[in-house]
């Protein structure tokens, strides 16, 4: 079981890279779809040709993975570009860490709906967790600057249902007698169905034109790897806790990891405006992540 939570927390480490991609390109205002397109694209090749095992990629379980995964790349796409619309006109820790707190969503699913246990210490987890949220998001919602412009509240809580819905998709295979995930593919699948999103998106941009920004590509390359390490270890940690009955924890415990990660890089460098109440915010969210797993 310990190993489990092992792989749940050094993938939350991983996953703070693209969250600070997110930040850098928001501060700097340019297209994150350029990052985001050959993030998914790149990781979906590398899992291709490194992790898949196409001799059991055509099975009945693979179908059945890929059932809820390629949704799940669709949901997480949105909810990335959600949050990049947040951060634009936002405090970037406190949209960073609405949205990070979807992590609470596939661990009510998993009790509600799945028939796992919750112990004192998770449920008093996902109080500090939706606390922090609320505390975190106070001090921007009430500011001067941004009492006539609180859209940004609006696209971080998106983000935060869109990752929520992913990761609970993501979640559901390992709950089921599907024969398992013999070609490997849940990760390359996930990525799948983000890169068909992205390239529709790119395709037909609507009112936004599409920029590519060699300085996102490159940084989407670094991630694209980052991602596979990450999801890989994701789905180990998935299967060992659901051994357990404790699945739902695993989102939880990764991107407490996370927050604490991104809250690092926000007060070394971004220099933005911060408040007691939004440190309070991150420390209750990432005390509540790491409670959620006892």
């Amino acid at each position: 079981m310990f190993s489990g939570f092992l792989y749940a927390f050094s993938a939350g480490c991983f996953w703070s890279c693209s969250g600070i991609i997110n930040s850098l390109s928001a501060r700097f205002k340019l297209d994150v779809r350029s990052y985001l397109l050959v993030n998914v694209m790149l990781t979906a090749v590398i899992c291709a040709v490194f992790m898949v095992r196409w001799e059991n990629f055509f099975t009945a379980a693979t179908a059945f993975s890929a059932y809820f995964m390629l949704p799940a790349g669709i949901f997480n796409a949105c909810g990335a570009l959600a949050l990049q619309r947040a951060l634009r006109t936002g405090n970037h820790a406190a949209a960073f860490l609405i949205s990070q707190s979807a992590m609470v969503l596939p661990f009510l699913s998993s009790v509600l709906f799945l028939g796992e246990n919750i112990s004192p210490e998770s449920f008093c987890g996902i109080v500090l967790i939706f606390a922090g949220m609320l505390v975190s998001s106070l001090p921007e919602l009430c500011s001067r600057e941004t009492k006539n412009d609180r859209s940004w509240f609006i696209y971080a809580l998106a983000a935060f249902v869109l990752l929520g819905v992913s990761q609970i998709l993501m979640s559901l295979p390992s709950h089921f007698d599907n024969g398992g995930d013999p070609a490997q593919a849940r990760t390359f699948l996930v990525y799948c169905g983000g890169t068909v999103f992205f390239l529709t998106v790119i395709i037909f941009p609507g009112k936004e034109k599409f920029r590519f920004s060699k300085i996102l590509a490159a940084g989407g390359v670094v991630t694209g790897i980052f991602n596979t390490i990450s999801m890989t270890m994701i789905f180990k940690a998935l299967d060992i806790l659901a051994e357990h009955n404790l699945s739902g924890l695993v989102f939880s415990s990764a991107i407490a990891a996370s927050l604490v990660v991104f809250w690092l890089y926000a007060m070394l460098t971004i220099k933005e405006r911060r408040s007691f109440r939004q440190f309070a915010g991150i420390i209750f969210t990432a005390a509540g992540g790491i409670l959620t797993s006892f």
